[in-house]
């Protein structure tokens, strides 16, 4: 059975790994695929790795169906499936486009992120859990005199704090707000309600849509693609169309 607390963001995240660090060879899709980004993904591997950020440990595949069960799961959560003989060749994961910059993880293997001393550009977002806002904006670095300031000016002083082990945020409890933290370095992503999986799936949405529309922006004007996938992510709930909401405020 497949566990009902994976969410969308979590299936992003788990497309994300597999962009970065590709499908096992005994993981290939069999019958059908998961279509995200032009991309093609099997879908009981992506349940499997999703589980892993929701509930701490990878979905052993034969604890689950792949086919019906698995396909319903996805279209339940706004995702698309197809079979395999719909296309004959399976579009392979790619790295995120355009992360030039590079850093290292624990393993020692290059990659990019929002932390990279190199980035010219450094973007930091906040995001509330319980309505599912987010507030991004481009800050010169990710130094502590920085973000410190930008939460305080942007956080009730009342609300709780999740984050990952990041020292910049050490001293962020001085200044009252109560701080819960997730280790990521040692491979934890979910301590019972202590995750950050809601703020990452919104820089894996805002990646993947620059990557896949725009391919390249330049840092001078990043904030107004910041800000467009801003209002995307804080109205993708409303009953009213997108359109209209944008109308209203010209």
């Amino acid at each position: 059975m497949i566990p009902a607390n994976i969410s969308c963001e979590h299936i992003l995240r788990a497309l994300e790994e597999i962009d970065q660090n590709s499908i096992p060879k005994r993981r290939n899709a069999t019958r059908y695929h998961l279509n995200y980004g032009g991309k093609r993904y099997p879908p009981k591997y992506v349940i499997s790795l999703a589980n892993k950020y929701a509930n701490g440990l990878e979905l052993n595949p034969a604890d689950f169906s792949g086919g019906m069960e698995s396909n319903d799961f996805l279209k339940r959560r706004g995702f698309s499936t197809c079979k395999k003989d719909q296309q004959s060749e399976v579009i392979p994961a790619t790295k995120v486009a355009n992360a030039k910059c590079t850093n290292h993880d624990i393993h020692g293997v290059k990659k990019h992120n929002e932390r990279c001393p190199q980035c010219k550009t450094i973007v930091k977002a906040m995001l509330e859990r319980i309505y599912g806002k987010v507030i991004a904006h481009v800050v010169p670095d990710v130094k502590r005199h920085t973000l410190v300031p930008f939460v305080a000016n942007k956080v009730d002083r009342n609300a709780i704090l999740y984050t990952d082990e990041f020292p910049s945020y050490d001293t962020i409890t001085r200044i009252g707000y109560k701080h819960l933290r997730i280790e990521h370095h040692i491979k934890e992503y979910v301590r019972g309600s202590i995750h950050t999986n809601n703020i990452e799936g919104f820089w894996s949405l805002l990646k993947r849509g620059i990557g896949g529309v725009y391919h390249s922006v330049s840092a001078k004007y990043l904030q107004s693609y910041i800000n467009e996938y801003g209002f995307r992510f804080n109205h993708r709930k409303d009953r009213k169309p997108m359109f209209l909401t944008v109308l209203e405020r010209l």
